[in-house]
């Protein structure tokens, strides 16, 4: 059986940030900072990580699991999720100031 999510170009780090999002943007980004409480940091890494396995980049959830950790705990996760907001703001269109 193959995984229909297998072929998606997504990095670790980008997988981790979208599924920290259901956990509201105030707490995982005290997480991802490296503080707030153990529990928050425990839910967005097995968020992470069931979007890891589901993506087809973790063999099992527990591996998926264990790399959202070390991408959070390594800092990736929160220069990625910087990036994409950089992205993001060049992009939008910008409003004229009358």
């Amino acid at each position: 059986m193959t995984n229909k999510y297998e072929s998606l170009p997504c990095s670790r780090a980008l997988l981790v940030a979208h599924a920290a999002k259901s956990l509201g943007a105030k707490r995982v980004m005290v997480v991802l900072n490296g503080a707030g409480r153990r529990t928050i940091r425990y839910a967005v890494g097995l968020n992470a990580g069931a979007v890891l396995y589901l993506g087809g980049k973790a063999r099992t959830l527990k591996d998926g699991y264990t790399m959202a950790l070390e991408a959070i705990d390594s800092g990736k996760t929160l220069a990625k999720l910087k990036e994409i907001q950089t992205v993001s703001e060049q992009l939008s269109p910008q409003e004229d100031v009358a």
